[in-house]
């Protein structure tokens, strides 16, 4: 059951970020579920960055460029503010500040931070992404029947006669932006 509520946490965490219900649902039968954040931001105003493939030797820069782009109120509110990124672009960070700093890469982890900001490693977000924003901006809505870990354990033999046990929650979700012009997106549109 833990293995299928991990699971069932993976694909939230994908349509959260890239969902798009424009998608074929044969082919993409996640990110078709419904529009994530980042189709919702991509059609409202953020601060763009251009953007490139994240690697050790660029991510500091990058990091850099996308806070360098935020707006003097996002400034101001620095202590709100977090750099939310995909995994490969936390990997790099590690790497590149690790690689920085002999004492930290052979005895403790590094923490998560770049200029005092926290970095927060977002599973659904597509490789290369970073978003500079206080986190209250994306609105997460859940209805109140159920969530992502009410799962029930159906056993078909019952129902199809197939030999088979699966499982089953129902909860409806959607996703929203408020203040898409306090938001610095390093990244593309496109869901990958």
């Amino acid at each position: 059951l833990a293995q299928m509520a991990s699971k069932a946490h993976e694909e939230l965490a994908i349509i959260m970020w890239q969902g798009d219900s424009t998608l074929n649902a044969i082919s993409e039968p996640i990110k078709s579920k419904c529009d994530g954040w980042l189709k919702r931001l991509c059609g409202l105003n953020p601060i763009r960055v251009a953007s490139n493939t994240v690697t050790a030797s660029t991510v500091i820069a990058d990091l850099g460029d996308v806070v360098s782009a935020a707006t003097d109120e996002m400034q101001v509110n620095a202590a709100g503010m977090k750099l939310m990124v995909s995994p490969n672009v936390a990997t790099a960070y590690r790497i590149a500040t690790a690689s920085a700093n002999t004492i930290n890469y052979t005895t403790a982890a590094l923490n998560l931070q770049f200029l005092d900001i926290p970095i927060v490693v977002h599973y659904g977000l597509p490789s290369d992404t970073i978003i500079y924003s206080d986190p209250n901006n994306f609105i997460y809505a859940l209805d109140a029947e159920g969530d992502v870990d009410n799962l029930q354990i159906v056993d078909f033999s019952k129902t199809t006669l197939a030999r088979e046990i699966g499982a089953r929650a129902d909860f409806k979700v959607g996703f929203y932006i408020t203040n898409s012009e306090q938001i610095v997106l390093f990244g593309d549109c496109v869901a990958s």
